[in-house]
């Protein structure tokens, strides 16, 4: 399954992480874990919290993209930019 020691370890933390800090969320119909973040995102004068979801990247549903709906916690979002990552998980902003 491992092509070597860092990526059996890399997994491993991956899995410690999301056990810890997890939180179910909904994306495209279909239940995952992810670990939020959030930091303020602003422009000029414009200012907002961006909202930030790392999912393990085999959690994702097929056909993962932008646009897709995401619920969490009884409100509605929407999958806005998809962040390339290392392999193993997704950060995505939503709104």
């Amino acid at each position: 399954m491992f092509n070597n020691r860092f990526d059996r370890l890399a997994s491993v933390l991956d899995a410690a992480q999301s056990e810890m800090f997890g939180e179910p969320l909904i994306i495209g119909g279909i239940s995952v874990t992810g670990i939020q973040d959030q930091y303020p995102g602003e422009l000029g004068e414009a200012a907002t919290l961006i909202t930030v979801w790392q999912v393990l990247t085999a959690e994702l549903p097929s056909g993962f993209s932008r646009g897709m709906a995401v619920q969490y916690q009884g409100r509605d979002y929407t999958v806005s930019r998809i962040h390339p990552a290392d392999g193993n998980s997704t950060p995505f902003e939503v709104e």
